[in-house]
């Protein structure tokens, strides 16, 4: 059964208000705008807009400025890069970042 116009509208009208609030509750716990983020190659946590298809998906990243990081490896774009357990992945559409929390004292 497909859908109408109408109720295709209604549900991207839907999804907006649903990412707004997201955005709001973000804003709230103290996520920054990319572009206050730090592009010296310090590990921060990224809200992506989308990660293996989940929307809204946090992750640890950092900025990588492109060119050859390693010598026999093709040049990478320039942009937010994760480790994925077993390589760096481009991070796809950043749109909050917060420092890492500080790891607790042993004791």
């Amino acid at each position: 059964m497909s859908q109408t116009e109408g109720e295709l509208i209604e549900h991207q009208h839907m999804r907006i208000k649903q990412m707004e609030s997201e955005i709001h509750r973000l804003q709230e716990n103290n996520w920054q705008p990319m572009k206050t983020a730090p592009r010296d190659g310090t590990e921060v946590l990224l809200v992506v807009e989308r990660r293996a298809g989940m929307p809204g998906m946090c992750l640890v990243g950092h900025w990588m400025p492109g060119g050859h990081c390693i010598e026999d490896h093709p040049p990478i774009d320039e942009g937010w890069y994760f480790w994925t357990g077993r390589m760096f992945d481009k991070a796809s559409k950043p749109i909050f970042w917060m420092p890492l929390p500080s790891v607790p004292a042993r004791g």
